[in-house]
């Protein structure tokens, strides 16, 4: 009886023991872990101090998450993409093909042709900034709105005839015309430029207001008018 109650005590005290200082994290999930701000000890992932290597992370064997060691300026550096593992950046996605980082939410869906997509669009090296919704696409800069702030240009994206057209101005969100310019002026700030409609220049500068022309072809002898 004694020798069973001391087994039964030693199995207790071992699984005890294992469950309080289990160094290793479980792919089913792990319980023992919780707020230690101090030293992480019972809720981090990855090398410990003095162990200056990489980490990777993967699927199926091949490589897919990356986080550089901690030496020179792409220290701890993360890189996503299969088999990458050089990032240059805080965050570097690299792909032999399509390279993009897709962002959507549920009023988007979740689709491949869902939500808006940053990226290049393989296999060249244009840049491709895509909404891919039949919603709007802004441009802002900080302002009195915790969404989106101020707009400072837009793209229609709703189906209708102004599909595709620009507004330019602050908050102007609903642009009439394929580009239209709200509350601004339009500087063409060289020393010699012109204005064109169709290839054909209707109105031209020489470097100062007081050297204006405006008519077709100009700057011209016969059809254009000084101003």
């Amino acid at each position: 009886m004694k020798k069973l109650i001391l087994t039964i005590f030693v199995v207790i005290a071992s699984v005890t023991i294992t469950k309080s200082q289990n160094p290793y994290w479980r792919a089913g999930g792990n319980t023992n872990v919780g707020p230690d701000p101090v030293s992480l000890a019972n809720n981090f992932l990855g090398t410990a101090a003095g162990n200056n290597i990489p980490v990777a992370f993967g699927t199926n064997g091949t490589q897919r998450i990356f986080i550089n060691d901690n030496t020179g300026p792409f220290g701890g550096f993360v890189g996503i993409g299969n088999g990458f593992s050089s990032p240059r950046s805080l965050l570097h996605i690299h792909d032999g093909g399509l390279s993009y980082l897709q962002v959507t939410n549920i009023a988007s869906g979740n689709g491949a042709l869902n939500g808006v997509r940053f990226g290049l669009f393989g296999p060249t090296a244009n840049a491709v900034i895509a909404q891919q919704n039949a919603a709007n696409l802004y441009f802002s800069t900080a302002g009195p709105s915790a969404n989106i702030g101020n707009v400072r240009m837009s793209i229609v994206g709703l189906a209708g005839p102004n599909q595709g057209f620009v507004g330019i101005g602050t908050s102007y969100t609903a642009p009439n015309n394929l580009l239209d310019i709200n509350g601004g002026d339009i500087d063409v700030n060289t020393a010699q430029r012109s204005y064109m409609i169709a290839d054909q220049q209707v109105l031209w500068h020489k470097g100062g207001n007081s050297n204006l022309f405006v008519g077709v072809g100009a700057p011209c002898r016969k059809r254009c008018i000084p101003i």
